[in-house]
């Protein structure tokens, strides 16, 4: 079950956004079109991910396959004397190598205030129904 909970959390803060996103569309009975359309898009994005890690870094990828990027070195570089590390890495390869360790975080802290202001406008709609316009 604790495999499933991010899952699970992640589709109920898709859910409570659903009518605010749908608030934006003047054609309502496009909604359907434009939501099936978005899943297939992002099904292909993550499988087409998926694939290309698990076949790059094969039975070696990382629960969180960001953390696999967390020594590349682009083909640049030597190992030190004693073999224990990369050096003289070129900075380019440094900064691809933190943005994709780094990403998953940030992505998750600028999608904060979104959700935030999701759920709040959620709350008081459940508060104060059809009155939410006299409220705000």
């Amino acid at each position: 079950l604790y495999f499933s909970f991010p899952i699970i959390l992640w589709s109920f803060i898709f859910h409570h956004s659903i009518p605010v996103l749908s608030n934006q569309i003047e054609d309502k009975d496009k909604l359907g079109w434009i939501f099936r359309v978005s899943f297939i898009i992002l099904g292909i994005a993550y499988l087409l991910v998926g694939l290309m890690v698990g076949w790059y870094f094969g039975k070696n990828v990382k629960q969180s396959s960001n953390l696999n990027w967390k020594y590349y070195t682009g083909g640049t570089g030597r190992l030190s004397e004693d073999g224990s590390e990369y050096i003289d890495i070129a900075w380019w390869a440094r900064f691809i190598s933190t943005f994709v360790v780094i990403f998953p975080a940030v992505d998750v802290i600028s999608a904060f205030p979104l959700h935030a202001i999701t759920l709040g406008n959620n709350l008081v709609g459940c508060v104060y129904g059809d009155r939410v316009a006299e409220v705000s």
